[in-house]
């Protein structure tokens, strides 16, 4: 994606942090204000991890670190305060045919609590010092875009505040775009994608983290030649899901071309899922047993795989891992 490091760094931030704010879900409706272009969206429902045992585990991790614990305080305090009940609801990812020329891009992010370009301002500065860069502001369209370094403009995009509770971001050609869209100047959106949108429909949106996306073409000719690869040649759009409410589930189906390709796919999977179970690595762990859950099959086109643990086998996964790290620092001291 083309911008700036002030664009990159706010957009993280946001990523990063959001995670401990109150209700939302990154919206399926989002698709109203991004480009027709669209062909891959992610979306983040900070409500569905706010609050979860595994988010809780991730947070107490984080804030171990002295110097994340300032960033995160210094973020909230300049920014906005991501762990306010009043803090940011959703995160939205739009990305084009990804194997184009293309580094366009756009990035919705929808807050609980209005803010105004003052607070946006200062939040910029905020993270262009931090850079040891100055905030630059350019005009669309009604709009300030907001970006850092001695080449910013409109041009390569930013940050704007489409309303009082909506934040954009991404490069130039999709932030003017993103503009137009939302002040009703611009019709093509992604919602007249019916492909994609048929594919968001099938997509768990309610779930923690979702996505969907189509297979560009130069990606399936990529794998042609490859006969380990042959039964994914044909795939020509994928979708899946992430939530973490009860533990950790994890959801995943690829459409292919035809019902041969999706059968030698899951019978693939299948075979390599064994494999895994029976090396050494991961007999000597004793994990073999956290690989039965996931469950894989093909049905009609289309290749699902999924998997669903409890919060105890969660817990049990992370206890291991922890350990295992422990074990690889101590061999490397």
């Amino acid at each position: 994606m083309y911008a700036s490091r002030l664009s990159i760094s706010l957009f993280l931030g946001a990523s990063l942090f959001a995670a401990a704010c109150n209700k939302g879900g990154a919206s399926k409706e989002d698709l109203a204000l991004v480009p027709q272009e669209t062909e891959i969206v992610v979306g983040v429902n900070i409500a569905r991890m706010r609050g979860t045992a595994m988010w809780k585990k991730f947070m107490d991790l984080a804030m171990t670190q002295e110097k994340s614990k300032k960033d995160y305080e210094d973020f909230n305090k300049n920014c906005i305060d991501v762990g306010a009940a009043d803090g940011p609801e959703s995160i939205f990812v739009a990305l084009p045919n990804v194997t184009g020329a293309s580094k366009d891009g756009a990035v919705i992010i929808r807050l609980k609590a209005a803010i105004d370009d003052a607070r946006l301002s200062k939040c910029g500065e905020y993270i262009a010092g931090k850079n040891n860069e100055k905030l630059v502001t350019s005009d669309y369209n009604g709009k300030k875009i907001y970006n850092s370094g001695a080449n910013a403009s409109a041009d390569k995009g930013g940050l704007v505040l489409l309303d009082s509770k909506t934040i954009a971001f991404g490069s130039g050609g999709w932030i003017k775009k993103v503009i137009d869209i939302a002040a009703g100047k611009e019709q093509a959106t992604a919602k007249k994608s019916e492909v994609l949108v048929a594919l968001v429909k099938r997509a768990k949106t309610t779930d923690a983290i979702w996505g969907a996306g189509i297979v560009p073409q130069a990606a399936r000719d990529g794998i042609k030649g490859n006969p380990m690869m042959a039964s994914m040649s044909t795939m020509k759009a994928a979708f899946g899901s992430m939530d973490f409410s009860s533990g950790l589930a994890f959801d995943a189906s690829v459409d292919l071309g035809t019902e041969a390709d999706a059968k030698a796919l899951n019978d693939m999977a299948t075979t390599q899922l064994g494999e895994v179970k029976k090396s050494p690595q991961v007999m000597m762990l004793g994990i073999a047993s956290m690989l039965d859950p996931i469950k894989t099959e093909a049905k009609g086109t289309t290749f699902h795989i999924g998997v669903a643990y409890n919060q105890q086998q969660v817990d049990e996964m992370v206890t291991r891992f922890q350990g295992l790290m422990k074990g690889f620092g101590g061999a490397l001291k």
